[in-house]
């Protein structure tokens, strides 16, 4: 159910691509046996909880809750950009594949720098905060990129991308280990699978559905450097809103408070 769930889902987002029309049969028939998957496993999940590959009791937890819907909204908030910023570099910087490469070097050093703090910091004051302060510095990281064209300054773009590594190596550790507060142990092996499998699921949805915005940014439009540069604009502004919605469900991971001497 989970495979044709998703595959569904993402089939139609795809097909939604490369159509300018929702209510296309080549586009609502995937959707609808995404949604009647969905609707199977939870009548499933409900009736036989025991044989369910993700018991629905996991969402029970809080923690659990708020760091699956993190987890796929990931795939647009770090895979999603992740997937635009090479393909900016080289459409639209004209580097090549190895070149825009190195210019996402500082990202990866950004990641290591918080990486090697981010989980003393979690244990002492929770998720949230951490999870929040980290949705913020990428946020504003990326705002740059709405604006970028083949002129923007590479230095100014390199600094930011050092930046927004550090923001998102502040909330993808703490959400996973956050996804187990609350829970039994004999639901970590159920919830270590449910983990996994959003965050892959995630980062499909999220570059079908940055794809999308890209290619009806550009429909209508001859392809020239300064359209192209446009629709990637468009892009990053999607990323970035789809980032500060992810606040929402980042105010309902734990906060843990400092203890009294």
């Amino acid at each position: 159910m989970f495979t044709g769930l998703f595959t569904g889902f993402i089939l139609g987002i795809t097909k939604f691509s490369h159509t300018t029309n929702l209510w296309q049969n080549a586009v609502l028939w995937p959707l609808g046996i995404g949604l009647a998957c969905l609707i199977s496993y939870v009548i499933y999940a409900l009736i036989f909880p025991k044989r369910a590959l993700v018991s629905l009791t996991l969402f029970k937890s809080q923690s659990f809750s708020a760091a699956s819907i993190l987890l796929l909204m990931s795939g647009i908030t770090l895979n999603g950009a992740m997937f635009l910023l090479p393909l900016y570099f080289q459409n639209i910087r004209g580097l090549s594949v190895i070149w825009a490469g190195i210019y996402l070097i500082p990202q990866g050093i950004g990641m290591l720098l918080t990486r090697t703090q981010v989980g003393k910091i979690t244990d002492q004051i929770g998720a949230r905060w951490v999870v929040i302060v980290g949705i913020l510095i990428a946020t504003l990281s990326t705002l740059p990129f709405v604006f970028a064209d083949a002129n923007t300054n590479k230095w100014l773009l390199l600094g930011c991308l050092l930046i927004r590594g550090t923001g998102v190596g502040a909330f993808t550790i703490p959400i996973m280990s956050d996804s187990y507060t609350g829970l039994k142990p004999n639901q970590i092996p159920e919830a270590t699978s449910a983990t996994r499998m959003f965050q892959n699921i995630g980062s499909a949805f999220g570059t079908a559905i940055l794809a999308t915005v890209m290619t009806h940014a550009m429909t209508g439009n001859t392809p020239t450097i300064s359209n192209i540069s446009a629709s990637y604009n468009v892009a990053f502004l999607w990323s970035i809103i789809i980032t500060l919605v992810a606040l929402i469900p980042a105010w309902f991971l734990s906060v843990k408070h400092p203890q009294k001497s």
